[in-house]
């Protein structure tokens, strides 16, 4: 599941009120006994992500990169994106988030 939020504030203002539970009960029958874990990763794009979200195939790739090499990984990422954004013909583009 995704849901765009105008920012991290907003979606942690939403868990936050009374309205989360009764939007997590309507889960909770497809649910195993016990419940489910849930994990949520907020992304803040380097650029707008619509075009990757519009495709007819979107991938995720969630990296993890050694200690000390988080800027270096954002950067291949952004040259990534930057060349992708050059070849429409193949792509509609990338963006990336931390």
């Amino acid at each position: 599941m995704t849901i765009a939020w105008d920012k991290t504030e907003t979606h942690k203002a939403f868990i936050d009120s009374p309205e989360y539970a009764d939007f997590m009960k309507l889960f909770k029958p497809t649910m195993p006994e016990g419940g489910a874990k849930v994990e949520m990763i907020h992304a803040h794009f380097d650029r707008d992500p619509l075009p990757a979200w519009t495709a007819k195939v979107t991938e995720h790739a969630y990296i993890t990169p050694k200690a000390g090499e988080k800027d270096a990984v954002l950067d291949v990422l952004k040259r990534i994106a930057d060349t992708l954004e050059q070849h429409p013909e193949v792509s509609t583009g990338a963006a990336s988030g931390t």
